[in-house]
């Protein structure tokens, strides 16, 4: 829905930025004094408007079809083939893992161990990434609450806002429609996934300059990834990122 929004949005920024240009418009509202920066201004909240009641409702219906269609919540969440209760913290899964060897012996990777010695030192030792896959297991399979709907919400409103305004700027300085949907369409669908797919060591930076990277540091905990692969994310909206890039240092 995200990527969605950001195409439809760019599209909707081309529109607001080429149609007076396109039908000889904007030379007749430069007559009547206003600024030019006045006039482009003016299609921001203009856009706006229109954009963020659509992805509210889009949203809402989407919320609504999860929580009445949406399968019973899970009561044991499934990471590396061992079946654990949820809502346990590190201590509470590793307390759990060590009660349990055999199960981890058969499940997670922990070499070959063998003795419940080494079952309970790989445990101690890996316990960390275990518990990182294991709350994003649990992440994912659950039904988020209902402050994460509203996160969730408000960062897809963000995205496709900023989509709007990407797709407005482009279109107002290339005068062509089409080209800037073009355009925003690769940028969205085939460069993003390209950059996020690896790190470039000296390239970093550029990519977290990329609209679809940035704005996965700012991913919801409730859209983190079903794997425990996903970077650290980022704090405002109490997430993490699902494509690998690590975020900015601050």
């Amino acid at each position: 829905m995200a990527e969605f929004g950001f195409i439809a949005a760019a599209a909707l920024g081309a529109a607001a930025g080429t149609t007076d240009l396109t039908d000889g418009m904007f030379r007749h509202l430069v007559t009547t004094g206003r600024s030019r920066l006045a006039l482009y201004l003016a299609r921001i909240p203009a856009g706006l408007a229109i954009l963020v009641p659509l992805v509210a409702v889009a949203f809402a219906m989407n919320c609504l079809v999860t929580s009445y269609e949406s399968p019973p919540p899970p009561t044991s969440v499934s990471f590396y083939g061992v079946i654990a209760p949820e809502h346990l913290d590190q201590a509470g899964l590793q307390t759990w893992l060590l009660q349990h060897p055999q199960q981890a012996a058969n499940g997670l990777p922990i070499g070959p161990a063998t003795s419940p010695a080494q079952v309970r030192s790989a445990i101690d030792h890996n316990i960390a990434a275990f518990y990182s896959e294991y709350t994003a297991d649990e992440i994912g399979g659950a039904n988020p609450a209902d402050n994460e709907m509203a996160k969730i919400g408000l960062w897809l409103e963000l995205e496709a806002g900023i989509g709007f305004l990407v797709g407005l700027g482009l279109g107002s300085l290339t005068g062509q429609r089409t080209t800037t949907t073009i355009l925003l369409i690769a940028l969205e669908i085939i460069v993003t996934p390209l950059l996020a797919r690896v790190q470039i060591p000296y390239f970093i930076n550029g990519q977290r300059l990329v609209i679809g990277i940035a704005m996965d540091q700012l991913r919801p905990a409730a859209l983190a990834p079903a794997s425990g692969g996903g970077g650290p994310g980022h704090v405002l909206f109490g997430g993490r990122g699902a494509l690998g890039i690590p975020p900015m240092p601050t």
